[in-house]
């Protein structure tokens, strides 16, 4: 029988609590050593939600590099991602990184080198991948269900500012998370959601991204984007836009992908709706999108474990990375050219 994996787990917020501490856990082939937190306040509340074994300490920096480690987690705010991940792998450890993997492209690049150097397992928390809606749908359309794709949207939308987490559920607390509004912290919305629907977007498509273009609305009040645009185009000809809202009021359609032959929308989640040659049809009872995160959790003790390589690779996340830069860059000029 294999040994378990002893693990550590950086950040204890509305991911690390919700969407990380269940598995390691609940995990049998896992072994939670160590939670660490950002400040002293903080330990209280971890103390009461792991078990008496799991130590429970101030700052990334004192989980990376322990001895009784081979798996670091990591659910830091985004700024934080690459100097953990890097530092841990730098002292031989695993690494499972929360989206976006890295602020910039060639910090990405840099934690893939190194953990080949290495020869370490790096994976990336792209869990919304696993979506059942969005599952159903790319077997279709890699069936041919709707001919050959030619442009493809996805839209996300959250619905209000960032709060922090209560210990029943993410984002509901009645503190606003500084960070995530913050430009030089990794704050808003494309990079708070906008990983996953770009992730989703360069699956659908499976080609080489070739252009990539940007606009954004910043709220009067807030120093970041609460609305990101993203336009890609891709070698095969495909075209696709991201659009990422903070508030939309009503939600628009989670993805609709135009084929030659066809439409599929998903408008809620749980339907598919389909429109072939003139015929229409439904496909309904999907699982909403919930937590998720069992198949990454899978993948990652297989790969440490036997050598599997993963479903969604540190290079696919690296692209998320790319594209989100890219659109950033142009918003960014853009933006500034009408100031």
């Amino acid at each position: 029988m294999t040994a378990r994996i002893a693990a550590a787990l950086a950040g204890l917020g509305n991911s690390g609590r919700h969407y990380h501490l269940p598995f390691l856990l609940n995990s049998n082939t896992l072994d939670l050593k160590a939670v660490a937190v950002g400040s002293a306040a903080s330990c209280g509340e971890a103390r009461a939600a792991v078990p008496a074994d799991v130590d429970v300490v101030i700052g990334w920096e004192n989980v990376v590099a322990r001895p009784d480690v081979e798996l670091v987690v990591i659910a830091l705010p985004h700024w934080l991602h690459y100097a953990a991940a890097r530092t841990a792998l730098e002292h031989g450890k695993h690494v499972l990184v929360e989206k976006p993997m890295t602020m910039t492209t060639a910090e990405a690049d840099d934690l893939i080198a190194t953990a080949e150097a290495h020869s370490l397992t790096l994976l990336v928390h792209h869990q919304r991948r696993f979506e059942a809606d969005f599952q159903r749908m790319a077997q279709l359309v890699a069936a041919g269900q709707i001919g050959e794709p030619w442009r493809i949207v996805v839209n996300r939308t959250h619905q209000g500012r960032y709060h922090a987490s209560t210990p029943q559920a993410p984002h509901v607390g009645s503190r606003v998370l500084g960070w995530a509004h913050e430009p030089n912290a990794g704050g808003g919305v494309g990079r708070v959601i906008g990983p996953h629907p770009v992730d989703h977007l360069l699956t659908l498509a499976g080609s080489r991204v070739v252009a990539v273009d940007g606009w954004m609305h910043m709220d009067p009040d807030d120093l970041v984007d609460d609305w990101l645009g993203v336009d890609v185009g891709f070698a095969s000809g495909l075209t696709g836009h991201v659009e990422i809202f903070r508030r939309s009021g009503i939600a628009p359609p989670r993805f609709t992908v135009y084929g030659s032959k066809g439409t599929i929308v998903a408008p809620d989640g749980k339907t598919l709706e389909i429109e072939c040659d003139g015929k229409r049809s439904i496909i309904g009872g999907l699982e909403p999108p919930g937590v998720l995160g069992a198949e990454i959790y899978d993948d990652l003790t297989a790969a440490i474990n036997e050598g599997i390589p993963p479903r969604i690779t540190a290079a696919e996340a690296r692209e998320v990375v790319n594209v989100l830069e890219r659109a950033y860059s142009a918003a960014m000029i853009r933006r500034a050219k009408t100031q």
